[in-house]
Parts: C-alpha cells; structure tokens; sequence
C-alpha cells in the first residue's frame, strides 16, 4: 500500500473569554451529533505541525506551532481528518505555495479567515474540505454583509482585521468592536489576532 500522513485538524474556541466557550458549547458541543457552529480559531496538523493563518502587516500569513499549543485560544477539539497521500515533498510544495498567496494583510474577519485557510489546505491535501459546522458562522456573517450592500464601506466593521496590524504585538489580543452599532446597541463581532514572537516575527521555519 502507498504511504499515507496523517492529518488533524484543531478547533479552538477564540479567545479564552468564557463567554466565547459557553456558546461554542452551546451551538457545538463535542460530543453532539449535530453541531450548528462556533466561533472557532483552527489549525492542521500534518507531520507534527499545526499550520494556521491570521493577519501581519508584512509578509506572509500563514505560521505555524506545536500541535494544540494555542494559548491565545482555548482548545476544544481534535478532528480526524482522512489521510493525505501526497508525498512528504508533495505537502511541502503545497504549503509553499499557500504561504505566497496567503498574506498576513489579505486576512479578513469573515471572508478569509483560518477556516477558509484550514479548508483550502484539506482540499489541496486531497482529503476534502473541513466539516461545515467549523466555518458556518462566518460564512454567515459574510453573507449577511453581502445582502446588506455597502454596509463595510461605511461602518469599517471589517477593517479590524487590518488596524490590529498597527498595534504592538503584545496587544494583538482578543478585541471586540461594534458592528453597526447604535444608540439601542449594536451586534458585536469578536476576533482574535494571534501576537507575534517579541522580536516582532512570526514563526516561519524551513519546511
């Protein structure tokens, strides 16, 4: 039989707010047979690392740690993904690749977040995409902005994603904003920025 890698894929609840776990606990409980959604941070482990993107004001996006060892997040759950038969050399062509076009300033809040990263590199490993329950709330969320026009242009709602890139790294924590909010209030959107190594870089080792 041809050799096959294992692939998992790490679920996170955003942030270590207790509020982002009760409802993650809520809508997507691990042991549930049914799971609606969450707000989910994920990355995929394949030979022992956990690949995951977010935003940076240079270079690319994509990084990697240790399998499970978010700690700006709070972990949930591991996903058995199929196995890849894509070759060693195989999968580290495909996340070359990925790094070049994954940017850390073309992040974005709803549309291109680490689920969509998650399910792009499941696909290109040729094991399908990830569970629909892990991305349906941004999917969405993006939705609801789509029907809604030009609502981004006008509120910046979205714009969070890239003027987080102008704090320092040790406050790329948790934030929340407001999304068209008024008087009456307003819905709240969170996101989570993963921080940067204390010399401003992000883990990029050699394949």
């Amino acid at each position: 039989d041809a050799e096959t890698t294992a692939v998992l894929l790490h679920i996170y609840d955003v942030s270590n707010d207790l509020t982002v776990q009760w409802i993650n606990t809520v809508l997507a409980h691990r042991y549930s047979p049914v799971k609606l959604g969450g707000i989910f941070h994920v990355g995929v482990e394949v030979h022992g690392r956990e690949w995951w993107f977010g935003a940076c004001p240079h270079g690319t996006g994509v990084s990697w740690n240790r399998p499970r060892q978010q700690d700006q997040h709070h972990f949930r759950e591991t996903v058995e993904m199929p196995h890849t038969m894509l070759s060693k050399e195989g999968i580290a062509s495909v996340l070359t690749t990925m790094m070049t076009e994954y940017s850390g300033r073309s992040y974005h809040l709803l549309r291109r977040n680490c689920c969509h990263f998650a399910d792009d590199l499941c696909t290109r490993l040729g094991i399908g995409g990830v569970p629909g329950w892990v991305g349906r709330l941004a999917c969405i969320g993006s939705n609801a902005l789509s029907g809604i026009g030009n609502l981004e242009e006008r509120v910046g709602i979205l714009q969070l994603s890239r003027s987080v890139l102008s704090l320092p790294p040790s406050q790329r924590a948790a934030a929340a904003i407001t999304v068209g909010g008024d008087r009456q209030g307003g819905a709240r959107a969170l996101v989570t920025v993963m921080p940067m190594e204390p010399d401003g870089s992000r883990n990029q080792q050699p394949l």
